[in-house]
Formats: structure tokens, C-alpha cells, sequence
């Protein structure tokens, strides 16, 4: 019989508040927490890597608590280049060697990664259920990135893997279809279990009258890495077709790392862009990353590859119009019928149409749209309803 509270090892690229790698640093920790919340005790090992900067020491792990979690950052080999790649870190196995056998779960986070091979070995070693998450990282359009190492690596590690977890982790029903793309005999195993979010309790929603748009300006944003596979110069081409007008009646604020540097490139290829509406601000973090989203209209994702993005669904818990290439549909629920779920396909004439549509929305049927959007979120994915089902999972496992 499975012991009520549970000693969970958590396995991932990088850990809060390293949220340059992305919107998996927000989730994890969000599950983390909730998990101590319930009474059970988390341990993370990830690397100190914030994308293309160092957290922390370079050199030496260092250890901290944060809500109640415990983290080890294990330092990387190599200085970070923007670039996830391998991670190879030290000290990893030194300590999974000494501390292994303590833990009841081990739970990797991410595909492709050193500290993930670590873990998975070492589950093994000491007999323990292994779940594994993948995070988008399957889909076909993420694989045709250095296409043959990840086809080897499949090959040779991570379908090993993946066979002797006890749960595969898809956030939609579209990840159960990539698991099985790499082995039909995955199907027992494979567990939907969304992305969780919810408003920090410290913030509140914008009042009524503070929220409707008296000046008949949609204020639209995009929160995400500046990447090609996101989609950002689609975005940029997009807002260029606008016509004058249209263009007037949009607030645009594009948020996100930029390692590639393509927002310069970008404003100079389309420089009728470059006016005080549409703005570029950077990376954002904690509040001034909320502050976006809760006094926002509608968020816009034209990326070519998505999991469940959390910025996504920041922007819905928020209370925001999605507008939505037809890659990042949420598709393990029904949302052909939701207002404020807004598909376009990936080119710029349909997401410069889907941006019209918006922008011609009267303000009282958009209010209404953003608290659908809210209810929603809350109904689907806050982090109690979340974490109950991923201890579900847990407890089968160590049946």
C-alpha cells in the first residue's frame, strides 16, 4: 500500500525564478508547490541555467528552499550559449548516488537533457516508479530540429526510457498522439494531465470600469521567446498588412527573450512598425509579467510547434481573447465552441484577419468573452484540480 505523503524527485533544465527558459519553469514550479501544499515533500535537481545566463555560482552546487521545495542547481559543463542543448552538468551523479534511494518517485520534465538520462538510470538503479514528461518536445515540427541527433537519441536513450517509466505525461490529446508515433505499446501508459495556472493570490482583476476600452483600442500582446518557431516574424509580417486604421486601434506589446536578436531585424524590415503603439519590451518576470496579461485584451501565439503553453494560459486565467495558430489548439477539450478562442491558420493574411476580427469586437460582448475566458481556465486548469490528478498517477505507479 502506497504511504499517503510521498518524497518526490523532480528532474528538469532549470528551476524558478529562471524563467527565461520558458513557460516549463512555471509549471513545474506551480506543481511543485502545490504538492507541498498537500503535504508531500519535493526535491528538485535541475541545472543553473537561465536560458543564456548563469544563476547562481558557475562552478559550485548550491542548494535553496523555495516555497517549501528544495533545489539543487548543479552546474553546467559548458557556458550557456541560448541554446537548451544537452545540459551536461556536474555533480549530478555524486549526489543521485548518496540520496537516490531515498526518494519514492522520480519525475523527469524534459526530453533530450544529461540530467534526465541521470535520473532515468538512477530510478532504475534503485527500483523506483519513473514519470516522465515530454512537453511538446515530441511533436514532429520540434523533431525536424537537428533532426538526425534527436532521431539517434530517440533511438538509442529515450525510448528506452520512455518504456520503463510507469506514466507518460501528455498535456493534450495531441501529445498522446506523438508517444505512440514512437511505439503503439506506449498507449497503457500514457496519462493526459494539462499545464496548471492560476492568478498569484497577491494580484487581483482589473475592475469593470478600468477594463473597458472607452478609446476603442485593443491592447494585444505577445508573451514568449522571440524565436522563428514561435512565430514572431509571422507576427511582425501580420501587423504589417494591417491597414492604417486598424493598425491605430491596436495596442501592441511583444514581451520575450530575444538571444537571436531578430526584434532589430524585424523593425527594420518592417519599419512602418515602428510606432509608440507597438512596443518591444523585453523579458518579463513576476509582476510586471502579470501587470501584462491583467491589463491586456487578447493574447496572439502564431508559433509552428506548442505543447500547452503556459504564457497561453496565463493569458486566459488573465482574462484575454486567445488568437491562436491551429498548431497550439487545446485539443483534449472542446473548444471549437468557445468565444475567446480565436484559430487562425500560419500565414500573415489569416493572422492579420483573425487581428481584425478582434479589433471590431464591441467592448461589451469583449468583456463578457474575458470572463468566459477566466471562469474557464479556473474550471480547467487550477493547480488543486491538477496536482490531485497527477497524484493519482503517482499512486498507481507505486501500486
Amino acid at each position: 500500500m502506497a504511504k499517503p505523503n510521498k518524497n518526490i524527485l523532480f528532474i528538469t533544465h532549470g528551476y524558478y525564478p529562471c524563467t527565461r527558459l520558458g513557460g516549463p519553469i512555471e509549471s513545474v514550479r506551480l506543481l511543485a508547490d502545490t504538492l507541498v501544499q498537500m503535504g508531500h515533500t519535493v526535491t528538485v535537481l535541475c541545472t543553473n541555467s537561465n536560458l543564456d545566463q548563469i544563476y547562481g555560482s558557475s562552478s559550485a552546487i548550491t542548494t535553496n528552499s523555495c516555497n517549501g521545495v528544495t533545489v539543487y542547481r548543479f552546474p553546467l559543463a559548458f557556458k550557456p550559449n541560448g541554446s537548451l542543448g544537452f545540459m551536461l552538468c556536474k555533480g549530478i551523479i555524486k549526489f543521485l548516488m548518496a540520496n537516490g534511494h531515498k526518494f519514492d518517485i522520480y519525475h523527469i520534465h524534459v526530453p533530450f537533457i544529461y540530467p534526465s538520462l541521470i535520473g532515468a538510470l538512477f530510478s532504475r538503479l534503485h527500483n523506483k516508479p519513473l514519470i516522465y514528461h515530454q512537453r511538446g518536445q515530441l511533436d514532429p515540427v520540434r523533431l525536424s530540429y537537428k533532426k538526425l541527433k534527436k532521431h539517434l537519441y530517440i533511438a538509442f536513450f529515450e525510448k528506452s526510457i520512455m518504456a520503463s517509466s510507469k506514466a507518460l505525461i501528455a498535456l493534450t490529446d495531441k501529445e498522446v498522439i506523438d508517444y505512440l508515433r514512437i511505439d503503439r505499446s506506449f498507449n497503457s501508459k500514457v496519462r493526459i494531465l494539462p499545464n496548471p495556472v492560476c492568478l498569484p493570490s497577491q494580484l487581483s482583476y482589473p475592475t469593470k470600469d478600468a477594463d473597458l476600452r472607452t478609446d476603442h483600442t485593443l491592447k494585444l500582446f505577445y508573451l514568449g521567446r522571440i524565436h522563428t518557431l514561435k512565430g514572431t516574424p509571422l507576427l511582425f509580417e501580420a501587423l504589417s498588412l494591417l491597414p492604417d486604421p486598424l493598425l491605430s486601434s491596436l495596442s501592441v506589446t511583444i514581451a520575450g527573450p530575444d538571444e537571436q536578436c531578430l526584434i532589430p531585424n524585424l523593425f527594420n524590415k518592417y519599419p512602418m512598425l515602428i510606432r509608440d503603439n507597438i512596443k518591444y519590451v523585453g523579458h518579463l518576470e513576476s509582476d510586471a509579467k502579470w501587470d501584462l496579461c491583467l491589463n491586456s485584451d487578447a493574447f496572439i501565439l502564431p508559433s509552428w510547434s506548442e505543447g500547452l503553453s503556459m504564457s497561453m494560459l496565463e493569458a486566459l486565467v488573465s482574462g484575454n481573447l486567445l488568437l491562436l495558430s491551429d498548431m497550439c489548439k487545446l485539443d483534449n477539450l472542446n473548444t471549437a465552441s468557445l468565444d475567446f478562442v480565436k484559430y487562425f491558420s500560419l500565414n500573415p493574411h489569416s493572422i492579420a484577419s483573425t487581428i481584425a476580427d478582434a479589433i471590431n469586437i464591441p467592448s461589451g460582448l469583449l468583456e463578457s468573452q474575458k470572463a468566459l475566458a477566466r471562469q474557464y481556465s479556473e474550471e480547467n486548469y487550477h493547480p488543486s484540480q491538477v496536482v490531485s490528478s497527477l497524484i493519482s498517477i503517482y499512486t498507481q505507479s507505486l501500486a
